[in-house]
């Protein structure tokens, strides 16, 4: 019986992670990276189309940025063929279909 590999590995943000995210995040609002600008931010029907489960479409593709490193330091590795980024003001953790595996909402 081989576990499974979706148990492998750290899918879920747990409230470490997110007072991490929102540390890192406060600490540069004043500089924000691409991703975590004013002009990144989603309309209303890209951030319902933005939950965990959901399958980034092309459009929401677009607006993915890897997350920086000093952010990803912060948090811990991602499984294999998984990776953290930015998009709209959030933090996500995606596999390489573009499955978003969990996310972060950071701004208000």
């Amino acid at each position: 019986s081989d576990v499974c590999s979706s148990d492998l590995g750290h899918t879920q943000f747990d409230a470490h992670d997110q007072q991490a995210a929102h540390d890192w995040y406060n600490q540069n609002q004043a500089h924000p990276s691409a991703g975590m600008r004013k002009q990144d931010q989603l309309s209303a029907d890209e951030e319902s189309r933005l939950h965990e489960g959901s399958v980034l479409d092309k459009d929401l593709q677009r607006k993915v940025h890897s997350a920086p490193p000093d952010l990803a330091r912060r948090l811990p590795p991602p499984p294999s063929d998984h990776r953290y980024v930015v998009l709209g003001g959030h933090v996500g953790l995606i596999d390489n279909n573009f499955q978003l595996k969990a996310v972060i909402h950071l701004h208000d």
